[in-house]
């Protein structure tokens, strides 16, 4: 019988879509408070939006296995200086690409942040905000291809520059359903949950809670009053920040060592192939959501629901197991 050890869903706040080309702009093609896009293709996107006195304009290409984007802000008329420029690089060949991108979000929002007046990255991030859900509610675009879902690593940055604006830190912890393609790239800090609501979802399972659970459930019932708190202070109780982070850089090291053996036709040797021996709850225990080894990197109680039901039935119906499931 797997272990049973679930973690809390997260709520993940609605992701904003975005993306680049060489296209021309003019003022006299930007309509007030209307997305207008320019370019729309799998592998190429470009849009602006325009919001009182600032205009924002955003590309993004993809070539080969490299989504390159950019975001410009102007609190002028298009063609004079922009206020800020935020370029991102997506790199899809890098081992172990997913782990990496939280650093170069933190690196990015670290530098803008020096060079930006906060109110004006407030103003930024408001107006992103709204362009991200125009290009949500335009059903042409494809919120699948890399041009789309790159917009997430700018909203991450704009997020992170108001956090080190705020508080001299820019926060950005990787969720951990990115690594498992179950969301765009997200900091945790970025995704909110309603603290009443998961008390609730806790305390009416129809499953005996764990000692950490116990512990996060009275946590909850103590910020029960307040509307929503960030998810990286739900993680906490899961796994403490730095042992998570801690964790990640092992894995990078790891995975780059094993793909330094196959490259060398060679075994990985002093333990490089085997799962990172942890006290944690598995890739293939219930409730993680997903079937692979070592640490789980997302779990939810939906996920354990799934995994319990599917055993019990012997994996049936397939159409929702899956061809993969198998019982215990």
């Amino acid at each position: 019988m797997k272990r049973f050890f679930a973690i809390v869903c997260v709520l993940v706040i609605s992701l904003v879509f975005y993306a680049c080309n060489k296209t021309n702009f003019s003022e006299e093609s930007i309509p007030e408070n209307r997305l207008a896009i320019k370019e729309n293709k799998v592998d190429a996107f470009s849009a602006q939006y325009k919001s009182g006195f600032m205009t924002l304009i955003y590309r993004a290409k993809e070539i080969n296995s490299i989504t390159e984007s950019s975001l410009e802000f102007f609190n002028a008329e298009v063609g004079s200086s922009p206020l800020a420029t935020i370029n991102f690089s997506l790199d899809v060949s890098e081992t172990a690409y997913k782990l990496l991108q939280h650093e170069k979000v933190i690196n990015q929002a670290k530098s803008l942040a020096k060079r930006s007046k906060p109110a004006d990255v407030r103003t930024m991030s408001e107006l992103f905000e709204i362009f991200g859900e125009a290009i949500i509610a335009d059903k042409s675009t494809n919120g699948f291809s890399p041009v789309i879902q790159s917009v997430a690593f700018h909203k991450a940055i704009l997020n992170s520059m108001k956090r080190a604006g705020a508080t001299q830190d820019c926060g950005c912890t990787p969720h951990p359903g990115y690594f498992v393609d179950k969301t765009f790239f997200l900091c945790q800090e970025d995704v909110s949950i309603s603290p009443g609501l998961y008390a609730t979802l806790l305390k009416n399972g129809s499953y005996k809670l764990n000692d950490k659970e116990k512990t996060l459930l009275r946590f909850l019932e103590q910020k029960a009053n307040e509307k929503t708190i960030p998810s990286s202070e739900v993680f906490e109780f899961v796994e403490p920040k730095e042992f998570f982070l801690q964790r990640i850089n092992n894995s990078v090291s790891r995975a780059v060592s094993m793909k330094q053996a196959r490259i060398e036709g060679k075994e990985a040797e002093n333990g490089v192939a085997k799962s990172l021996v942890l006290d944690c709850l598995r890739g293939s225990d219930w409730g993680c959501c997903g079937n692979y080894s070592g640490c789980c990197w997302f779990a939810a109680v939906e996920c354990y629901l799934h995994d319990a039901a599917c055993s019990y039935s012997q994996c049936k119906p397939k159409w929702l197991c899956g061809p993969q499931c198998k019982p215990d």
